[in-house]
């Protein structure tokens, strides 16, 4: 059975870029166009419900004035237009309005007669009594008659000649004189004599230094490439973050070497101009950068 060919692809056209940008910017521009056209669809509905809804109002108001009575829409027309004193306007109103029949008032009836309290059966009547009446009698005072003893007359007969005073004011007491002694002499103190007075000692000058002093600590290692190189100290148990494991390289400083921790080669480093240090967590890397600044002749003493 003989088998069909496939039939051959369809030649591959590439798309201009400037076609795909111009196709993609008409598709955005008929979608706005789009949403701009059903923005103002839906405010011309609004604007037309609202201008039915004004209308009807208006329809509404006019046909309420409508049914009013010709002889007082014109009477307000004619009262708009010209204005008029209270005497013709109330004259015009009478002549244009039919007689209108006013029935009298009717008078306020009569406020009832007073009516006499009716007594209650089972009232109980009770009755005043007089006040009682108070004899006068003169009332004397009485004082019992008290015996003057000998103490009464000895303290009246010493208050006799000053009496006391209850409410006395400020007393001061007066100092007692000192006795006047006359003071012991004291002799003049002799004067100082500057050269009998110990000179005082000469120092030397202090040196002024250019960089604060520091300890002389040794570095572990400073010797030539392929020197020995000491074993260095036993690291701490207990070490604080970048305590004791971090090896200092100074290769610019007072002393130059490998050093065992900062501590140790901050007093041959801080504040000299120029100087070169790194540190290193190995220790034989350390040795290893000293040694190629040793070849390269990078290391000198400050």
């Amino acid at each position: 059975m003989a088998t069909r060919d496939p039939p051959p692809p369809l030649p591959h056209h590439p798309q201009d870029p400037a076609a795909v940008f111009v196709s993609n910017l008409s598709h955005a521009l008929i979608q706005v166009a789009t949403f701009i056209v059903s923005v103002l669809i839906i405010i011309v509905c609004r604007l037309t419900s609202l201008l039915v809804e004004i209308a009807t109002r208006v329809l509404a108001a006019l046909s309420e004035d409508s049914r009013a009575p010709p002889h007082v829409t014109a009477l307000v027309r004619r009262a708009d237009l010209v204005p008029e004193t209270p005497s013709a306007v109330s004259t015009a109103v009478s002549r244009s309005s039919p007689a209108i029949s006013v029935a009298a008032a009717p008078t306020p009836p009569l406020p009832p007669a007073p009516v006499a309290p009716v007594p209650h059966p089972h009232a109980v009547t009770i009755p005043i009594l007089p006040a009682p009446t108070v004899p006068d009698v003169p009332i004397t005072p009485t004082t019992e008659p008290t015996e003057a003893t000998e103490e009464d007359a000895e303290e009246q007969a010493f208050w006799a000649d000053d009496p006391p005073d209850f409410n006395p004011g400020p007393h001061f007491l007066e100092p007692p004189p000192l006795p006047l002694e006359p003071l012991p002499h004291v002799p003049d103190p002799e004067p100082l004599d500057p050269q009998a007075l110990d000179p005082q000692p000469q120092f030397d000058p202090q040196p002024q230094f250019d960089h604060p002093p520091h300890f002389d600590i040794m570095p572990l290692y400073a010797g030539p490439p392929g020197s020995a190189r000491p074993l260095p100290p036993p690291l701490p148990v207990f070490t604080l973050p970048g305590e004791g494991s971090r090896f200092i390289t100074v290769v610019r400083g007072h002393r130059v070497g490998v050093f065992v921790n900062w501590d140790a080669a901050r007093s041959h480093v801080e504040r000299v101009p120029g100087n070169v240090h790194r540190a290193y967590g190995d220790y034989q890397q350390a040795c290893d950068a000293f040694d190629i600044a040793v070849v390269h002749g990078r290391v000198l003493v400050i």
